[in-house]
Order: structure tokens, then sequence, then C-alpha cells
């Protein structure tokens, strides 16, 4: 028997979709689940094996017990909290939808070390070959997002770092990771993933547009609050594609929103600190500039008047 496994993340937004096509899709994914063939399917099938007749020799006494065999498939929706109300439109294809539900909520010591350890030690066809962390590295990362064993971990930040030592890991070739791997300040880590993020945007034009976006639209500094902005609103200001790229990076994320389309936001509250020291540090850049523009403007006026009055 074969065994599948369908994985369906952020499969809130199947729902932005008209409703006959959620329902057709919703009848579908059932009938596979359930081992329902198609009636189109078996129609088409016993067609085609009567016009082909190397495929009729195969099959033809096997065509009943081939395509009844059901296979085994298993289904994993990965869906926000706050739209899990929209699983139940599936109870009536699915009854036992819910049954199995599972709330990824932070992690606590034990879970957060598993997730560093074991995807580093796996074997496959990955961009990084298998690597460890020495015990003192694991206890370091745990220590740093635990804040001293006082809080459990936030995924996305442990996310930030496995990435960050991943890269590490490829561009150094190593096959260890140790506490010195790591740098003297894993807060900097969090910190610079907004910039680093946006230093591989394709082109300045991209950069200035994603900076603008995040910095001026996405967030509100004296409360130091994200803001979701719907898609109409930001016309003009990013296309598509860039959106696209900063949802992928994971600094923004999307949402369906009652209207039908969509609504960006910041997508934890984690980069609201770094974003906003981003941006205190642009705009001091940006004022040293321009002062010194402006020194160097006044300084070539005077030399001008000079040389006008016949002094120079």
């Amino acid at each position: 028997v074969k065994r599948y496994v369908l994985v369906f993340d952020q499969f809130e937004e199947l729902y932005t979709y008209p409703e006959e096509l959620v329902d057709e899709f919703q009848k579908q994914l059932a009938d596979l689940y359930y081992g329902v063939i198609p009636p189109d399917f078996r129609k088409n099938l016993k067609r085609e094996l009567h016009i082909n007749d190397e495929l009729r020799a195969q099959y033809d006494d096997k065509l009943e017990l081939e395509i009844e065999q059901k296979l085994e498939v298993k289904l994993l929706f990965a869906i926000r909290s706050d739209r899990l109300s929209l699983m139940d439109r599936f109870k009536v294809c699915i009854p036992e939808i819910l049954n199995s539900s599972y709330e990824l909520r932070p992690l606590d010591m034990k879970q957060a070390k598993k997730a560093i350890e074991q995807p580093a030690a796996k074997e496959g066809d990955f961009i990084s070959n298998p690597f460890q962390y020495t015990p003192d590295a694991v206890n370091t990362i745990l220590d740093f997002l635990t804040e001293g064993a006082t809080k459990r971990v936030e995924a996305f930040e442990l996310q930030i770092i496995c990435q960050f030592v991943e890269s590490k890991v490829i561009d150094e070739k190593l096959s260890e990771v140790n506490r010195k791997k790591l740098g003297d300040d894993l807060n900097s880590i969090l910190r610079n993933y907004y910039q680093d993020q946006i230093d591989h945007l394709d082109n300045e034009a991209e950069k200035k547009a994603a900076i603008t976006l995040i910095e001026d639209h996405l967030i509100l500094e004296n409360s130091q609050r994200r803001v979701s902005l719907d898609r109409e609103m930001l016309r003009g200001l990013v296309s598509d594609e860039l959106l696209a790229k900063l949802v992928n990076t994971h600094l923004i994320r999307r949402e369906a929103n009652k209207y039908g389309g969509f609504n960006y936001e910041i997508s934890h509250d984690t980069l609201i600190e770094p974003i906003l020291r981003a941006k205190r540090t642009r705009k001091l850049k940006d004022e040293i500039e321009q002062a010194q523009r402006k020194k160097s403007e006044n300084l070539e006026s005077r030399i001008h008047n000079i040389k006008r009055m016949g002094i120079w």
C-alpha cells in the first residue's frame, strides 16, 4: 500500500477563493482521503484500456482490484488559530477533520533542543551537510532564547538563529558548531536579520521601496506597534513581486481579509526593535550627510563670493 502525507501550509488562504472552487476542492480532497475513485477517472481509464491493447493485456483481469485499492493518505493542515473556525466547512466532506488538532505554542527547553539538534543531523538532499552542535553551543542558544530559563522559546527567534548557524556551516563547510561559532552577541543575530534580508534584495530600487513600506507604513514608531494594511492601500508603493519576496523572507506576512483580499503586516513582534533601530540609524546617517552637503555648499558659496570680490 502506498502511503502519502499531504501538507497544506497557510491553509486559511484557501478560503479567499470563490466559494464554489473551495467546495469542489474539499470534495476532491475527501474523495482522495476516503479512497473514492472519481467517476470521470474510472470512465476515462476504462476507455483507455479499451483502445490500448498493451494496457488491456496488463490490467484487464485486475482492473477493479487496481482502481479500488485504497491509498493510505494523511492530511496535515497548518492554519492560524484565529482562522480555525473556517475548517468547520470541511466537516461536510470529512466529519473527523478536527478530531486531531494541535496548537503550536512557544517551545519548552526539551522541544527547542530537539528543534536545534535533530534537523542539523538530518541526512538527505540538502544544501548543507549534516552537522552537530556542541553541548555548550546548544546551552548558549537555549539560555539566550529563554532569558535564563525564565520563558519559553519563540519558534520565530529560534528559526532566525538556526538559519544564521546553517549559513556559517555552508560557507565554512563545518561539521560541528561550537560556542565560538555563534559569535559574542546572539542578540545581534536577531538585530541584523532585518537588514540582512533587505541587503539581499535584487537592486537599490527594491531596497528603498521595501524600507519605505516596512519602516514608514507597517509600524507605529511611538507606540512600537505593528500595522496591518490592505493591499489596495499599498498600490503605487510596492509591486506584487516585491511583496512576494518580502513574504518569502518572513519579514512580512499576509493574511486574508473579509473583503476577499489580503492584509500585510510585519511578521513578528521580534522584528519591531531591529526595524526601529535600523530606521534611527538610517535617519541619523541622512542627517549627517545632509549637514555635510550643506556645509560643503556653504563653503563653495563663500569661495565663490571671495573670487567674485577679487580677493582670491
